[in-house]
């Protein structure tokens, strides 16, 4: 295991309101906001996908941006 210390750039989003689209896409049965957060994630996904410095993880109602710092 690295014990290497770098340091990064670090974007912390949370989804406003994500308890509240879950309540409402169970009691529709549309899963019409859900599919396009999801599909937001994937097209993130695409495009950090070009730069290997670049890393996203999503959890819960919360995204993490991060990319090693380059001066």
């Amino acid at each position: 295991m690295s014990t290497e210390q770098r340091i990064h750039f670090v974007a912390f989003l949370d989804i406003l309101g994500f308890k509240s689209i879950v309540k409402k896409e169970m009691e529709d049965r549309n899963g019409k906001y859900l599919e396009k957060l999801f599909k937001c994630h994937q097209n993130a996904e695409k495009i950090f996908k070009t730069d290997e410095s670049l890393s996203i993880i999503q959890f819960s109602d919360s995204i993490v941006i991060s990319r090693t710092y380059d001066s």
